[in-house]
């Protein structure tokens, strides 16, 4: 069984989801509409593939960067485990992301002309002393400072317009 759910954002949109052991579906990967940029896989594992495309194995607890299959239907397909995952979408389309993760620790994210956030990948982060949930994310504005803290065991991703 495969199920998803989405998150429009301003400047992006979070998608997550899981699927069963070995299943497979296909992102359509439109130059309009929806695209995939960035895929974090929580447990499990992932294949990416397409036609003419060398296949991207997507490793757990990282990010992986499939903008190479721009345009071209993306198959999903998960390990013997499943997979869950959370991708981020750049709107429109022609966006691209530079992603840190961040697993402990505190840091101070500097806005700038760029789009920038801070997005929950698992509790535990805080941004300016609130606390954030699953797949909250915090615009960082240009001239603005946020400080984030993440907690032991959680996760935060800073994504920066490229």
């Amino acid at each position: 069984m495969i199920y998803s759910d989405s998150v429009s954002c301003r400047g992006f949109a979070l998608c997550y989801g899981g699927m069963t052991p070995n299943e497979s579906f296909v992102n359509e990967n439109l130059t309009v509409g929806v695209f995939n940029q960035l895929v974090f896989v929580y447990s499990g594992s992932i294949t990416a593939s397409s036609d003419g495309m060398p296949n991207v194995v997507l490793e757990e607890k990282k990010f992986t960067d499939v903008s190479a299959f721009f345009g071209k239907p993306i198959n999903y397909t998960a390990g013997s485990q499943g997979a869950f995952w959370l991708a981020i979408n750049p709107m429109p389309v022609d966006k691209r992301f530079n992603v840190d993760l961040i697993t402990e620790g505190s840091v101070q994210v500097q806005g700038s002309e760029k789009e920038k956030a801070i997005i929950c990948i698992d509790k535990g982060a805080v941004c300016n002393g609130k606390a954030l949930d699953f797949i909250e994310y915090v615009r960082v504005l240009e001239n603005k400072t946020v400080d984030l803290v993440v907690e032991s065991n959680s996760l935060a991703a800073i994504i920066t317009e490229q």
